[in-house]
């Protein structure tokens, strides 16, 4: 599985066709990853509780401003250089191998 293909079909929509609107609501691009695949889930689970609180809080204003119809203030929005550092890549790549082991074993 790469970060592509957990794109979270519902979730992604809402800024489809939009550029890169979702730096406009505070979002990182890891944000918009399927939470619902078992391997994102157990990536989810590893993150420290820090930072999946503050993953938990950025979906859910940007949720809030879409049903609004607004965006942040430019001052606000998602930096490139914040955006560019994966947060979840490490544990998501930790997953992978061992999810790719067990199959290993099992063949």
């Amino acid at each position: 599985m790469s970060l592509a293909r957990a794109t979270r079909p519902g979730f992604a929509s809402l800024f489809a066709g939009r550029s890169r609107s979702y730096v406009r609501s505070g979002l990182h691009r890891e944000d918009l990853l399927n939470a619902e695949l078992p391997e994102m889930m157990e990536t989810l689970s590893r993150l420290p509780h820090a930072v999946k609180e503050e993953r938990e809080i950025r979906i859910r204003r940007a949720i809030e401003l879409d049903l609004k119809g607004e965006e942040l203030p430019e001052a606000e929005w998602t930096k490139e250089d914040v955006d560019s550092v994966s947060y979840l890549e490490p544990f998501l790549t930790e997953v992978l191998q061992e999810n790719a082991e067990r199959a290993s074993f099992r063949a």
